[in-house]
């Protein structure tokens, strides 16, 4: 019997938009033929992967930035140009689409419906900015600096999802009921190496920070990878660097852009990361002690970072202070405020996220 195909568009902004993919798409693959539609650090990512049939690459959106961060006014102010690139990505998706005719399409952090739309084909997106709108709402400790982009890039994302979507997959640390009922809440989506270690990582509180022995800062693939401010080889730990290129000598390792993380990550015993959705999930995953710094003025990093904290499973600081942070509890020799225990995460998004896919292309191919 022919597969279903299944064609994902995906932002390569970022390196986590991919990988999130790629989760589902591990899961999809016995069952659906897969093709990708991305650009940037998603082409670089998914080039390699076996269950991925095609890439196509397109153009990038972007963020506009103002001294580090993300300008919301900037990327307002940008809105011409930005719609310039959605209008050649969408004639590039409709010949793809013409070609391919999938059963179904999924977009992450992409907005070109009308190829999909016009030949009645169902479109999915992974997203959750239903998570983001309920704790900006609900919270009273979240910065102002974050105000304009939550209401003109994340609440406009809410509510974009929320209408025109046929079905968004949410995944979330936490196992709250979704804002809408468009979307569907997922536990956290990794990817099947990171879903292994998940059996396997050690429970209960932390070891001392003195008796751990090595460090990773993991920084964005993104233009808005974090800076941090300081030196790497004044802390009394090895370092790893993932992100950054530099000259490795002492304590310190600098690994550059790698698209294989793993190993790495599984030897760290404190990471130090951006408040990427993906990065706070793997981070959760692996139980270890985690400073995240959100990129300045976006208001899901802000929010996925307070999670991982609400857990006791890291702290929310910012370039500037996390080398003077790791250093005073290295002196205090505690983790202060952290329990070292998730018993409420549920990592089994993938296969959830899988198996609504499949629903959704069953309940479609029989009307």
């Amino acid at each position: 019997m022919k597969k279903s195909v299944c064609l994902f568009v995906v932002n390569g902004l970022g390196m986590g938009n991919s990988t999130r993919c790629y989760a589902l798409m591990q899961k999809l693959a016995p069952e659906m033929e897969i093709h990708a539609f991305t650009s940037g650090n998603g082409t670089r990512f998914l080039q390699d992967k076996k269950e991925v049939c095609s890439i196509t690459e397109s153009e990038a959106y972007f963020y506009a930035s103002k001294e580090g961060g993300i300008s919301a006014s900037g990327t307002l102010a940008s809105m011409a140009k930005l719609y310039g690139i959605y209008k050649r990505k969408t004639q590039k998706l409709e010949d793809l689409v013409n070609t391919l005719r999938p059963d179904i399409m999924i977009l992450d952090s992409e907005y070109s419906l009308g190829p999909a739309r016009k030949r009645g084909i169902p479109v999915v997106a992974l997203n959750n900015s239903d998570v983001v709108v309920s704790e900006y709402m609900r919270r009273s400790d979240l910065p102002s600096s974050i105000r304009g982009q939550f209401w003109l890039v994340e609440y406009w994302d809410y509510t974009f999802h929320k209408l025109r979507l046929d079905m968004v997959i949410s995944p979330s640390l936490r196992p709250d009921p979704p804002r809408h009922r468009n979307f569907k809440r997922v536990g956290v989506m990794l990817r099947e190496a990171f879903e292994d270690l998940t059996n396997v990582a050690d429970k209960g509180p932390f070891p001392s920070p003195r008796s751990m022995k090595r460090i990773v800062f993991m920084l964005s693939g993104s233009v808005f990878a974090s800076q941090i401010d300081g030196s790497f080889s004044q802390l009394p730990y090895q370092v790893e660097v993932i992100g950054r290129e530099g000259q490795s000598e002492g304590n310190v390792t600098y690994h550059g852009k790698t698209l294989n993380s793993m190993e790495i990550l599984k030897r760290a015993d404190i990471l130090v990361i951006n408040g990427g959705f993906l990065a706070v999930s793997e981070a959760a995953a692996l139980r270890k002690p985690t400073f995240v710094i959100p990129v300045p003025n976006h208001a899901e990093q802000v929010v996925n970072a307070l999670a991982l904290q609400d857990l006791g499973m890291g702290y929310v600081t910012d370039e500037a202070s996390v080398i003077s942070r790791i250093m005073s509890l290295y002196e205090m020799d505690r983790w202060e405020g952290l329990s070292g225990d998730t018993p409420t995460v549920n990592f089994n998004g993938s296969t959830e996220a899988a198996e609504a896919v499949m629903d959704l292309v069953t309940r479609h191919s029989a009307k």
